[in-house]
């Protein structure tokens, strides 16, 4: 805090982010797989406090086709082993990465619930039965286009969700929101929380970005302080971005 008491934060571009992984691979020897379980855990823990709160018992995980749906095949995996009804959602295709393959491996073998294509969200959902939380990981901080076709119609389908009541819990940036500019592009899914990972980005301090987001919470990808604080700056917390403890 400052003397005014105003939030200090670190914060990261997506390209410190895309560095952050990079290092914490090539400096500490931490694999890539490890991140992403970081980020699952994260994640997974938020989902639960979500769950609790809005007394539900499910989650369904909308997953993209790189490693931001990895972390959601994750969070799924680990909220299964929790006790809580998980299914997931693939409105775009198959994981497409080395480490999100692995993590659908695990997924399939525990039996899980998998819904694909059109009507994937829905299918997922009614699996579930009743509330839940939906795990928004579609898309990561690496969006710098605007997005169509059937990822604009899933992002629309998961803003939908949240607002029948739906807690959604995004993961590392809603979808469809550039983390740089902090602009939907040119829809983006609107978060009750976000659980970014290192550092909040960069976009999250313009305001265009706060309807999105929610609460922001910072994950811990098990990685150095030392190599988020190279990789970011500190900034004060704008009054209109929430950033939980």
């Amino acid at each position: 805090m400052t003397a005014q008491g105003r939030r200090m934060i670190w914060v990261h571009t997506p390209e410190a982010a895309r560095e952050l992984d990079r290092l914490a691979q090539s400096e500490f020897g931490l694999a890539s797989i490890v991140l992403m379980e970081h980020a699952g855990m994260a994640v997974a823990h938020e989902v639960e406090t979500a769950a609790r709160r809005a007394r539900v018992g499910g989650a369904v995980a909308v997953c993209g086709t790189g490693n931001n749906g990895g972390d959601g095949l994750a969070a799924a995996r680990l909220l299964a082993n929790r006790g809580l009804r998980a299914a997931v959602a693939l409105p775009a295709g198959e994981p497409g990465t080395a480490d999100a393959r692995a993590n659908m491996r695990a997924v399939l073998a525990m039996g899980l619930p998998v819904f694909r294509g059109e009507g994937a969200i829905r299918g997922a959902m009614g699996e579930v039965g009743g509330g839940c939380v939906v795990i928004d990981a579609l898309l990561g901080t690496g969006l710098s286009r605007d997005v169509g076709g059937g990822l604009l119609e899933a992002i629309r389908e998961i803003t939908r969700l949240g607002a029948a009541g739906a807690p959604v819990v995004a993961v590392d940036c809603p979808s469809g929101l550039d983390a740089g500019a902090g602009v939907p592009r040119p829809e983006a899914v609107g978060a009750t929380r976000t659980v970014t990972f290192g550092a909040v980005k960069s976009g999250f301090l313009r305001p265009g970005a706060w309807p999105f987001l929610g609460e922001v919470v910072v994950g811990d990808l098990g990685v150095p302080g030392e190599l988020v604080e190279r990789l970011g700056v500190r900034e004060e917390a704008p009054t209109g971005l929430v950033v939980a403890d």
